[in-house]
């Protein structure tokens, strides 16, 4: 029996990955527990629809004019705001003044407004505290039946594999490690490099295999992988990511060598499921290191594995949700 109806104005669309985990990923689990999720994009609203008819809105990430978000709220019975990265910073260029100031009106208009914020880290947290009348911290999550290591006996009889996997608009952060990966290639003839995506990295020293993407094959492309590979530019946007890959080869039981980032470094929290690397030289030596020993391989990757469990399941993230929704 159905005992609540939210509205969800979404980033975007399926394809989105932010939606897709932050909001779709739980309509089923929900809809098991009497919440139903009626999902569209948030460009997609119309003027005319009526949202006193659910019994709260969800808006997720998306920035809307403060004139849009005062009608959102007089036709709100509860307004939740979710938000998965820090995306009122500008990414790879400097905002213009008018834009930073409109991107922060824009913020505090649905932030005050809003009967509860939910944030994927404490990053994103600090910025909210002074607007926000509540204030929760939902980690990202995966379904961990879904995702799960690669049998053992497979393991041993494998070729090392470095992996990433991520969206196209993320090969920059990829592609500047090429240096580093070429230098491991060239001591280890029989490494592979596997990049996960639907665009090719643009490289031109090393050997690499290309996987594009498509629905369904995530997970069992990335329980192949030896070491998942997670690098990011040093910039404040990038800080408050949460990085999906990250969480996917934790969920796999693969060790990541990952750019030390304060929502990164939050993601793995006290685990050794992952080192950390800054210079093209650290990338070097942490990756050298985990090749070298595979005994280290494989206890950061059932610590990495038992971290997800403990914090990143979508299990947890349902019991979290099907609270904060309930009818009042």
């Amino acid at each position: 029996m159905i005992t609540a109806r939210y509205r969800s104005l979404n980033f975007g669309d399926a394809t989105c990955a932010s939606s897709r985990y932050r909001i779709l990923a739980y309509i089923e689990g929900l809809q098991a527990r009497g919440i139903e999720i009626i999902p569209g994009p948030a460009d997609a609203l119309s003027p005319t629809e009526d949202l006193s008819q659910f019994d709260g809105v969800i808006i997720q990430k998306k920035l809307f004019s403060t004139r849009k978000v005062r009608r959102i709220r007089a036709g709100a019975r509860r307004l939740i705001y979710d938000i998965d990265d820090a995306i009122w910073l500008p990414q790879g260029r400097r905002h213009h003044w008018w834009t930073r100031l409109r991107t922060d009106w824009r913020l505090r208009s649905v932030v005050s407004r809003a009967d509860a914020c939910v944030v994927a880290n404490q990053v994103i947290a600090a910025r909210l505290v002074p607007w926000a009348r509540r204030l929760e911290v939902q980690p990202m999550v995966l379904d961990a039946a879904m995702w799960s290591p690669a049998p053992l006996s497979s393991e041993a009889s494998r070729d090392i594999v470095l992996g990433w996997s991520g969206a196209t608009g993320n090969l920059r952060y990829l592609e500047p490690l090429e240096p580093a990966l070429a230098a491991i290639q060239e001591r280890h003839p029989s490494l592979r490099v596997v990049v996960l995506c639907g665009e090719k990295p643009k490289w031109s020293r090393l050997r690499f295999d290309h996987v594009a993407w498509r629905p369904g094959i995530e997970a069992e492309t990335v329980s192949r992988f030896s070491i998942g590979l997670l690098p990011l530019e040093t910039s404040a946007f990038a800080g408050g990511k949460s990085p999906i890959k990250g969480l996917q080869y934790m969920a796999s039981g693969i060790p990541t060598v990952a750019t030390p980032l304060a929502a990164t470094r939050e993601l793995f929290g006290a685990s050794e499921g992952a080192m950390f690397a800054e210079s093209i030289e650290e990338w070097q030596n942490a990756l050298g290191r985990l090749i070298q020993h595979p005994e280290e391989r494989a206890s950061r990757g059932a610590a990495a594995r038992l971290f997800f469990l403990e914090r990143h399941t979508l299990a947890r993230g349902l019991d979290f949700w099907a609270q904060l929704l309930a009818p009042q």
